[in-house]
């Protein structure tokens, strides 16, 4: 509803709220109301002049029909209604502020629930490994008994004999929210850039036909993103960027800053997270590209590879310097797939949403089959040439 104002003597209508007399004659001697008009009744027939004014409800008056703008059935012609869409850089801002918030409380609960290996010696696995060029055959044999950490939200840390941290396992950390938006970012990444299988050379065939699950109308391949890149059977020449980085770059953008750098290790290992603050450093001080790169994907570790379907098999992550973490992030709509280590004889959960932190030179390990949907992996890793590069090594 709303007051509606007929065309009348504004002199009138201002004698008639001060209470003025105004009433008056025509030349014929009809009497005149408060407005100057003659009454009239609803008839048409003139009534007493005397005859109260119009009052507020005499000049409120239904608005007339307009557009249904609240879903009604009437056609309608009003002006869309204004979304509130958020910048990719609020979302990855709040994506890394809740994921962070995360992974804070369930390390602390998963120092609580420290599980040690007692028959795995950290030291005595970095020595072996300075010894030999493959991976020692009894790597992939354990004393310990089967543990299954199959459940989908209790963290736990798992330690060696001497105490070392050696797996920090965060199941589903990523939320539903969380998880569905970067899902999204990463397969829109994918989408838009050519996914390789079987190309370059890999000594423990990870990136053989085979090692995909190749599925209509699901995407399959790897794409990697390295920043500071030594070719294999080149780690003598200089680095270089990625030429994966290079073709990529300016699709990456939303991709990039959900998962920028996962800097969360320094919550976990504060003395591996100052070196590789440090080598990050220096990379920028010495290459010019990189100090450009981290404008687009200001990662910690040196690089990272996304695998869509990838099935891995058992593999150390011989490039890696032996005491190293690799951080491993899993997304998509599948099931199964867990990531077996059988050195320490261990079955864990890893599901959509799920990261985790392993010394993944030192254990072996591989992902079992998993089921249904699309599936995505996202390895973080830092080469050990790098390190020798800069003239640095890894605590």
């Amino acid at each position: 509803m709303s007051i509606l104002v007929n065309a009348v003597d504004i002199n009138g209508i201002e004698n008639a709220i001060s209470g003025d007399d105004v009433h008056g004659q025509t030349e014929d001697g009809e009497i005149l109301n408060e407005f100057g008009h003659v009454p009239m009744n609803i008839d048409g027939d003139q009534t007493d002049a005397r005859a109260q004014p119009p009052g507020p409800e005499d000049l409120m008056q239904d608005e007339p029909a307009g557009p249904d703008c609240d879903g009604g059935e009437q056609p309608t012609k009003c002006p869309p209604k204004r979304k509130n869409k958020r910048s990719p850089g609020a979302i990855a801002a709040q994506f890394k502020r809740r994921l962070e918030k995360q992974i804070v409380k369930a390390v602390v609960q998963a120092k609580e629930n420290t599980v040690v290996f007692d028959t795995f010696y950290f030291e005595t696995a970095v020595l072996e490994r300075a010894h030999w060029h493959q991976a020692p055959a009894h790597w992939n044999v354990s004393k310990e008994d089967k543990r299954e950490w199959l459940d989908h939200n209790e963290p736990r840390l798992a330690t060696s004999a001497e105490g070392v941290p050696i797996v920090l396992h965060l199941p589903s950390i990523i939320n539903d929210r969380g998880r569905a938006e970067l899902y999204s970012a990463v397969m829109k990444f994918g989408s838009s850039v050519p996914l390789a299988m079987g190309a370059g050379t890999n000594e423990n065939k990870r990136n053989t036909k085979a090692s995909y699950r190749v599925i209509e109308g699901q995407l399959a391949g790897n794409v990697k993103l390295v920043t500071a890149w030594h070719a294999v059977g080149h780690s003598k020449e200089s680095t270089v960027i990625s030429r994966d980085i290079i073709r990529t770059a300016t699709q990456f953008s939303l991709a990039s800053e959900l998962i920028n750098d996962l800097e969360y290790l320094n919550i976990l290992d504060p003395l591996q997270y100052n070196a590789m603050k440090k080598l990050r450093h220096d990379l920028r001080v010495r290459y010019p590209h990189v100090q450009a790169m981290d404008s687009i994907d200001g990662i910690l570790w040196e690089g990272r590879s996304f695998q869509y379907n990838g099935q891995t098999p058992l593999h150390p992550d011989s490039t890696a310097p032996p005491r190293a973490w690799v951080a491993l992030v899993a997304l998509g709509e599948f099931t199964k797939g867990q990531l077996w280590i059988p050195r320490l004889n261990l079955l864990l959960f890893y599901g959509p949403g799920t990261i985790i932190f392993i010394r993944g030179h030192i254990l072996p390990h591989e992902v079992l089959a998993f089921e249904d949907g699309q599936r995505v992996s996202i390895t973080h890793f830092t080469h050990e040439t790098l390190w020798k590069e800069m003239g640095m090594s890894l605590p």
